[in-house]
C-alpha cells in the first residue's frame, strides 16, 4: 500500500496492524517496508510533477529516492549479495 506514505494521507498503526491481520504481508517479510517504501515513489514523482512549487513534496521525492540508494547501493543484484551475509 504505497498509498501509506503519501504525503497527503497518513495511517496509524491500528489501521496498519488490523489490514495486515486480514492481508498478511507477502513474502520475503523483512522486505516489505523497502518494497513499500519504492512503490511509494510512483506517488512521490506524481505529486511533486503535479505540485512543481512545492519544496515539501520535492524533499519527500528526493530522501525517499536516496534512502533507498544508500541501502541499495548495488541495485537489485546487491540483494541477494546482502542476503546471503
Amino acid at each position: 500500500m504505497h498509498a501509506w506514505r503519501s504525503a497527503q494521507y497518513r495511517v496509524g498503526r491500528t489501521f496498519v496492524k488490523e489490514y495486515f491481520r486480514h492481508s498478511p504481508v507477502s513474502p520475503p517479510e523483512e522486505d516489505w517496508d523497502d518494497r513499500n517504501q519504492l512503490y511509494s515513489l510512483l506517488s512521490k514523482i506524481h505529486d511533486s510533477t503535479l505540485y512543481p512549487h512545492s519544496e515539501k513534496l520535492r524533499e519527500l521525492l528526493v530522501g525517499a529516492t536516496r534512502a533507498l540508494v544508500e541501502k541499495f547501493p548495488n541495485g537489485y543484484e546487491g540483494t541477494a549479495e546482502r542476503k546471503k551475509g
